[in-house]
């Protein structure tokens, strides 16, 4: 059932890759070997291994933010992607510093993300420049999750969001 016609809701999120996450193990790589032309001999196993492990941890950690993006891409778009609209209630905002999730309700369906953790959703708490607040009107496309928060609560990936007027 939909609330709200869809020209009066503004797109606040839909999947992007998180780029920056394996590019790290790429600036590891670069630095390792530019460190290691001022080492001489003695230094270049070590470099070499630094090296590796970044450009591994580039490759690796690339195909699996790709996977998690892919999946929420496919899912946004899927029109039997669940979806639920309303009011934001039993807002809860994450600390700027982290160590608590942000979490929220609508229409009994509970969310709960973090700046902290990738995933191929939404994670952008309010502390940090988020959309979310209590009250807001929303449209949400989610991914149903087995996992729980540290309450034991579901956490629901969220893979569009809409703010409505």
């Amino acid at each position: 059932m939909i609330l709200f016609a869809p020209t009066a809701c503004r797109t606040a999120y839909e999947p992007s890759f998180t780029w920056w996450f394996p590019a790290a193990g790429l600036g590891v790589a670069i630095g390792a070997l530019v460190v290691g032309r001022f080492w001489g001999r003695s230094g270049r196993v070590f470099t070499y291994l630094v090296a590796g492990a970044g450009v591994l941890w580039a490759l690796g950690a690339g195909a699996t933010v790709y996977g998690f993006h892919d999946e929420a891409r496919a899912a946004a778009k899927s029109p039997s992607t669940p979806l639920v609209e309303g009011v934001v209630e039993d807002f809860h905002p994450a600390p700027y510093e982290g160590h608590q999730d942000e979490s929220f309700s609508v229409g009994g369906v509970r969310f709960a993300y973090s700046d902290y953790v990738i995933t191929g959703g939404f994670r952008q708490s309010s502390s940090h420049g988020g959309p979310i607040h209590q009250g807001l009107v929303v449209r949400i496309r989610y991914i149903p999750s087995g996992s729980t928060d540290l309450s034991g609560r579901p956490t629901n990936l969220i893979v569009k969001l809409d703010t409505c007027p």
